[in-house]
């Protein structure tokens, strides 16, 4: 019963998907939405024209947040559990202890005038990505410390990290930087990067994005030792921002709205339903709605809601999914001969925790085993004669 239930729900969403839209929320337009943050409940938007905006409400209703802020554009904004962090054009770093009811200067260590274009928490470690560089605190923001040895480009607009590598885009011609001790050392690493005008990061499963301007969105899938173009379907090359949506990505482009990547046909398809404006500023998440901003204001859209590319399974797939709750043992049963075949289970956050290979073979069950995995619910991806199939299952 459990099994069909699950399957049911799963044909509603993918229904519900095919129809979805983007659709504008209430927050005042005050010039463009730079960044976005969550934490708890409470979502944030930063603005260019001064203004920081904070929803507890997902999105429904928006109230302005700019209490000991100065008069002056707010590049990002960034919330590392309970504080929420600002970075500004030319008055450095402020931090909220008070879910932005109110602001205070953070720079000591700074030279007061910078500019801070991203901010990122590894550990217990903040950095602030300026126009001249790298800053890391280890207590909470209260002081600041250089690290750019190795860093042959400070102008640094974008951050993001995997597994114990911290990542720098830059968009004064470096490129890529990547330090695997904390930030004490940075190196290029842009093999197969064509463009080194680098807007945008992030990390979906064991794969980096890197959204460049001019020359779209490259992908690593070592680390960032290599990197590869991925534009297929995209007309826009001029990548503004990338946002994790789910298992996929999203990227927003200067002029042609948003994309969604297909991690199966390594292909991208314009979601831009509900825009009234394409030319798209910043991205964000709160774990179930994606916010875009642009100069007209925020939109959203639930994550459940945008189109995966994928077969959902049903009762009458030729790929079968069972027990759906289970105890990390499993079966998977192709209910045809197939020539090639390949299983990825990935877990709630998008990391990979199972792969297998399968040669060709007759139709029958195969088992997962996957005992020691974490409680938890994990999605469960088939690639089975071309096409891909998923489902989901329950680990208890």
């Amino acid at each position: 019963m459990k099994k069909i239930t699950i399957s049911i729900v799963f044909i509603l969403l993918f229904h519900t998907a095919m129809q979805a839209q983007w659709v504008q929320t209430s927050c005042p337009k005050s010039s463009g939405s730079t960044a976005f943050t969550s934490t708890g409940s409470a979502v944030f938007t930063s603005t260019d024209g001064g203004d920081i905006y904070r929803s507890t409400d997902g999105g429904g209703s928006w109230q302005e947040k700019n209490t000991g802020m100065p008069a002056t554009c707010i590049f990002s904004v960034f919330a590392n559990g309970s504080n929420v962090f600002a970075g500004t054009m030319g008055k450095g770093v402020y931090r909220s202890l008070d879910n932005g009811e109110s602001w205070m200067a953070v720079n000591n260590g700074l030279s007061g005038n910078d500019t801070v274009n991203t901010l990122i928490a590894v550990g217990n470690t903040i950095y602030a990505g300026a126009y001249n560089g790298i800053y890391a605190s280890t207590d909470n923001g209260a002081t600041w410390t250089a690290k750019n040895t190795g860093l042959t480009d400070l102008l640094v607009w974008t951050f993001t990290a995997k597994d114990n590598k911290l990542f720098a885009g830059t968009i004064n011609g470096g490129g890529i930087f990547v330090s695997a001790d904390n930030g004490n050392s940075w190196s290029a690493t842009n093999t197969g990067l064509s463009n080194h005008f680098v807007l945008a990061l992030a990390v979906v499963g064991d794969k980096i994005f890197a959204g460049t301007y001019g020359g779209g969105v490259f992908i690593s899938a070592d680390n960032g030792a290599t990197w590869s173009a991925a534009n297929t379907g995209i007309v826009n090359l001029n990548i503004s921002t990338l946002v994790r949506a789910g298992n996929s990505i999203i990227a927003g482009t200067a002029g042609k709205g948003a994309y969604l990547y297909n991690l199966i046909s390594n292909s991208w398809t314009n979601i831009n339903t509900g825009l009234t404006n394409n030319n798209i500023y910043s991205s964000g998440s709160d774990g179930s709605t994606v916010y875009i901003g642009t100069i007209d204001g925020v939109w959203k859209r639930s994550i459940a809601d945008i189109p995966t590319g994928i077969n959902l399974l049903t009762g009458n797939a030729c790929v079968k999914v069972y027990p759906s709750i289970n105890n990390g043992i499993f079966n998977v049963e192709l209910t045809t001969v197939y020539k090639t075949a390949s299983i990825r289970v990935v877990n709630s956050i998008g990391q990979v925790a199972y792969t297998k290979e399968m040669p060709g073979s007759n139709a029958g069950p195969v088992q997962i085993d996957m005992g020691k995995a974490a409680k938890g619910l994990y999605t469960v991806h088939i690639l089975c004669n071309g096409e891909q199939f998923i489902s989901k299952v329950i680990i208890e």
